[in-house]
């Protein structure tokens, strides 16, 4: 079938309103009573790190790799060592399997009153299990931890973008010729030709019946989509574009249950 909508590649909505959190080093009142007509002492800054994440809430799809901005705010005259953990979980707090979740630093040294930003990555192959988690990090100094969390909803689908070249309007492939899916996952080929190519559609070829349906005649127009859910399990399943078309032969698709 066509998706007749404008699609979205690896579509990614994010909250406009990210995760905060403050700690700092406390204080109780003293005891002592300076004598009478003794100048006030400056009170002395008490210091803080604030933490925050650009990203409360992700939905995107399977395959798709999404970052996280961890800002670091020291003041009140704090300075120091400050690592980040992360982490992936369930709601029941089971590290989810399959995703992967890297930072570019683990730790980072804040001047006084100084500021710091670290990045998360977040990848979701093709055939994970998972379609839900929360990505953790815990953020530690000396004045304590800070807990920054984001939920992550997956859609089960796949879209594998093809363009065209400016010169004849062959199809240009994913970067990957392989791609690995779960039963139930629908699979979705996005024509994103600029639309100046001639002809501007395009048509999904599957080889033999192998798994994948091949499209009928009218083929994907510009910004439109090829849908198939591939519910039963196959190996090596082939494809490529025609009309225009080149095949390169080594476009697979497999499906484990």
């Amino acid at each position: 079938m066509h998706d007749m909508r404008i699609p979205l590649v690896a579509a990614l909505f994010v909250s406009l309103v990210g995760c905060v959190g403050v700690v700092d080093a406390g204080g109780t009142p003293g005891d002592d009573v300076p004598p009478a007509g003794t100048p006030d002492a400056p009170d002395a800054p008490t210091p803080r790190l604030a933490a925050t994440i650009d990203k409360a809430t992700v939905t995107t799809e399977l395959g798709t790799t999404h970052q996280f901005k961890i800002a670091l705010t020291a003041s009140g005259d704090f300075a120091g060592a400050v690592t980040i953990t992360p982490s992936i979980v369930d709601a029941a707090l089971i590290p989810v399997a399959g995703w992967d979740l890297q930072l570019d630093s683990t730790s980072v040294t804040l001047a006084t009153n100084g500021t710091g930003l670290v990045t998360g990555t977040l990848t979701i192959p093709t055939n994970a299990v998972a379609l839900a988690g929360t990505v953790k990090f815990d953020v530690t100094s000396s004045l304590g931890a800070v807990n920054l969390a984001s939920t992550v909803a997956v859609t089960k689908q796949v879209t594998l973008v093809i363009t065209q070249d400016a010169g004849n309007g062959q199809c240009i492939y994913p970067p990957n010729p392989t791609t690995n899916l779960r039963t139930g996952t629908k699979l979705r080929f996005l024509n994103m030709g600029d639309g100046t190519q001639v002809p501007t559609t395009i048509i999904i070829h599957g080889e033999n019946g192998n798994g994948i349906p091949h499209e009928g005649n009218a083929g994907i127009a510009t910004n439109q989509a090829y849908e198939v859910t591939l519910n039963q399990a196959v190996t090596g399943a082939g494809w490529y574009c025609h009309s225009p078309g080149n095949n390169p032969g080594n476009l697979v698709v497999n499906v484990a249950n």
